[in-house]
């Protein structure tokens, strides 16, 4: 077995001391080549993050911090390494963020369609960092355009990823523009895609009744009880309680009617799913709506 290989597995299997141990046996040309200080680097940041609140965790930052210099010196040009250099210094370490956007710019440029991708989120997520509001939008703007160009419809990832960056644009105007128009504009366009993360779809349901937006707060609440792992959240709980207020006030969807009926069947989201089974039933029978606002009496 060739022995960087040995030492990845090392790695692998959790054993980051040994791993840089038995680097420091080796001959000198073979640990400055690139896949040798990328995996050093490696064991340095586990180190780190295990010593997380320790008074040794200084000293592997140190040590990361050297190695991560060295790296970014000798192998700029090779992208896979500028990506690491780049998640670790924007995630973990944060010791020099101006040399992290410059090898994201790097990358934007990049022939290869998925490095060009990483560097717009990176240079993305750097920006949320400083609270460069217009850039944020600009570098999500870019990522939507260079993803479509994918057709991200037939790519499960490309897909999620999509989604995601909708929700990223419309949480940047919804945080930090207060402009609720283009928020669920940009929320609405996820579901294009694939968007079911619970936490996510509570947010957005939450969001769009605020603003009387209740297609939209149908589509996400239809979402989060289509997902069995929500009867462990609270915030789906808490959606289910809001959301039976608004029928009984009259105010309701098809989907919001369908989820809920989902939501029934889910043991720990409600104390009176029986009744509250069957009146969606009934509604769900009488109902005849096909827009947002359109609202059907509450039946007792």
């Amino acid at each position: 077995m060739p022995r960087l290989e040995a030492l990845r597995m090392l790695y692998a299997a959790g054993k980051a001391e040994k791993c840089l141990q038995e680097m420091q046996g080796e001959k000198q040309y073979n640990i400055q080549k690139n896949e040798w200080q990328v995996l050093k680097a490696r064991c340095e940041l586990k180190l780190y993050l295990d010593a997380a609140g320790s008074d040794t965790q200084a000293d592997y930052a140190l040590q990361l911090g050297d190695t991560l210099e060295y790296i970014s010196n000798h192998f700029r040009t090779n992208e896979e390494t500028l990506l690491f250099y780049i998640d670790t210094q924007i995630f973990f370490l944060k010791t020099d963020i101006q040399k992290a956007l410059a090898f994201c710019n790097m990358l934007t440029s990049s022939d290869n369609a998925q490095f060009r991708l990483k560097g717009l989120y990176y240079r993305y997520e750097i920006y949320r960092d400083m609270g460069d509001v217009e850039n944020m939008l600009a570098d999500l703007n870019m990522l939507i355009l260079f993803t479509n160009r994918l057709h991200p419809q037939d790519d499960d990832v490309l897909r999620a990823e999509q989604a995601n960056n909708y929700i990223r644009k419309g949480d940047v105007y919804r945080l930090y523009k207060r402009d609720a128009d283009n928020a669920l504009r940009a929320y609405a366009e996820s579901y294009k895609y694939n968007n079911y993360d619970v936490l996510v779809q509570c947010i957005i349901a939450n969001y769009a009744i605020d603003n009387a937006h209740f297609e939209l707060a149908g589509k996400a609440i239809k979402n989060v009880f289509c997902n069995k792992e929500c009867g462990k959240s609270a915030d789906a709980l808490a959606l289910f309680q809001r959301t039976w207020q608004l029928i009984e006030s009259g105010i309701m969807t098809k989907d919001m009617i369908s989820g809920m009926l989902t939501a029934c069947e889910i043991k720990d989201l409600s104390v009176e799913r029986s009744n509250a089974k069957k009146v969606l039933l009934l509604l769900k029978k009488n109902y005849s709506g096909h827009t947002a606002m359109q609202t059907v009496p509450h039946r007792a």
